[in-house]
């Protein structure tokens, strides 16, 4: 798979590049020690509970579909962020796609998160599927959101108690882009 962007930073260049089978093993990897860095996932450290071969499937779906998108972007060879775009399966929401994106704390405003979603949103207006992308994020994760907003997407509504860590209880922010 091409390079589809490199940033150039103070410590050395990221490449962005889609996701590989052979990725698969580095991926779950990373997803189990880069959501315990922070509270603002779904899930915990060591709680992305995918079998390497079982990734290696998902990576091999997203590029047998029209409104999938898997991306990585590498430092030095090891994976720093991920990001997926995941388009509906049924006709009715083949239309939306779903983001996520995760990136290691050491390499947050960087821009590689920016550089990731403008890619998904480039991906999007090309698709001759998609025309609406949607994203779910931490009420505390200001600068996603900021992030977000800077690229156009709106906020379309709350759920509250989404997230819970110990005792505490925070909302997620549904964000959505409309891309025709």
């Amino acid at each position: 798979m091409a390079v589809l962007g490199t940033i150039e930073t103070e410590i050395g260049k990221i490449e962005i590049r889609e996701a590989k089978v052979k990725d698969a093993s580095s991926t779950v990897e990373f997803m189990n020690w880069v959501t315990g860095e922070v509270d603002y996932h779904t899930y915990g450290a060591n709680d992305f509970n995918i079998r390497p071969e079982d990734e290696a499937r998902m990576i091999e779906m997203f590029h047998s579909r029209d409104n999938c998108l898997f991306l990585i972007a590498t430092f030095s060879g090891q994976i720093v962020a991920v990001a997926t775009l995941t388009g509906g399966v049924k006709e009715r929401v083949k239309h939306r796609g779903t983001i996520g994106i995760t990136v290691a704390k050491r390499f947050w405003r960087l821009g590689i998160g920016q550089q990731m979603m403008r890619i998904i949103i480039n991906y999007a207006e090309k698709s001759p599927v998609l025309t609406k992308l949607e994203l779910l994020v931490h009420e505390e994760n200001i600068p996603a959101i900021k992030l977000y907003n800077k690229l156009g997407f709106f906020r379309e509504g709350t759920i509250q108690r989404y997230f819970r860590f110990e005792e505490t209880y925070y909302d997620g922010i549904n964000m959505g882009l409309i891309v025709d």
